[in-house]
């Protein structure tokens, strides 16, 4: 006896549902991340000078502003991380002539992770360089100011090699002006990374401040504590923010392109539509 089993159209449906179950299942969400593992001033960093008769001091910090994130790996999707590194440098002898010029000199190290295989990214690096150079006539002798204050070029290396799109060329005054605002920006980009990335900047550049009675100052985010001192104070001349002075540095992590949809997905789409033609016939 032969028996035959006839499958409604129901069945098919079905087969047809369970088949889109297995093959349409949602694509991971990799993610493209960016950190800042650490900021730090090297060993060349002249740090906190004070002399015996507190006629030149200067100092230097670094921060986070922001420690970054992660994004999906989406086309167009970006993250970003932020890092400042403030300083003042002054000098004030009441009755000589006094130069110090101490050495900016730090380092920010990024980790940049893909979760995504095949996901290609970019990484823009902006840096601005914010503050001013400030001169102040605070002696009977002369109507004259007999001071000056500069600030020298930026030295810029990414992954120990010099980079000099990252660099910044130097200012300074003498006499006069008597205040000089420090506003320079720099950028690179690197184009058509993949993979697990990470950035290591390093940045160097010598101030100086000279005072023959007068005060000379370099104001970089950072104020003295020290009572009397005029040319290094905020806000000071042109109405500084504290805050918004320093040396800034941004990366950004855009996604540039992410992979094709993987050939299971399509398949499944061709197997699926084979299906739904057999039921019809």
């Amino acid at each position: 006896m032969n028996i035959s089993i006839r499958r409604s159209s129901s069945w098919n449906l079905f087969a047809v549902a369970a088949l889109g179950s297995m093959l349409f299942v949602p694509a991971v969400s990799h993610a493209l991340s960016i950190n800042v593992a650490s900021i730090a001033t090297n060993a060349g960093d002249s740090g906190f000078q004070d002399s015996s008769f507190s006629d030149f001091e200067s100092d230097s910090a670094t921060s986070i502003i922001n420690v970054g994130g992660s994004i999906a790996d989406s086309l167009g999707a970006s993250v970003s991380a932020q890092t400042r590194y403030a300083q003042y440098v002054w000098a004030d002898n009441f009755s000589g002539s006094t130069t110090h010029t101490p050495t900016s000199d730090y380092r920010i190290i990024l980790d940049v992770t893909s979760a995504g295989a095949g996901t290609v990214y970019d990484l823009e690096i902006d840096a601005t360089r914010l503050g001013a150079l400030t001169l102040y006539e605070d002696c009977c002798f002369s109507s004259t100011v007999f001071s000056s204050a500069s600030i020298g070029a930026v030295t810029a290396s990414v992954g120990g090699l010099i980079e000099g799109a990252l660099g910044m060329s130097g200012l300074g005054i003498n006499q006069s002006p008597l205040n000089l605002d420090i506003n320079q920006a720099s950028s690179l980009l690197l184009t058509g990374l993949t993979g697990n990335f990470q950035l290591v900047l390093d940045f160097a550049w010598t101030a100086s401040a000279f005072s023959n009675n007068d005060e000379g100052a370099v104001r970089l985010g950072m104020e003295s504590s020290v009572s009397g001192m005029t040319a290094g104070d905020y806000p000071g001349p042109g109405g500084r923010t504290l805050a918004d002075d320093g040396h800034f540095v941004s990366v950004t992590a855009n996604v540039t392109a992410v992979p094709e949809p993987s050939t299971a997905l399509l398949v499944g789409l061709g197997l699926a539509g084979l299906a739904t033609r057999r039921q019809a016939s």
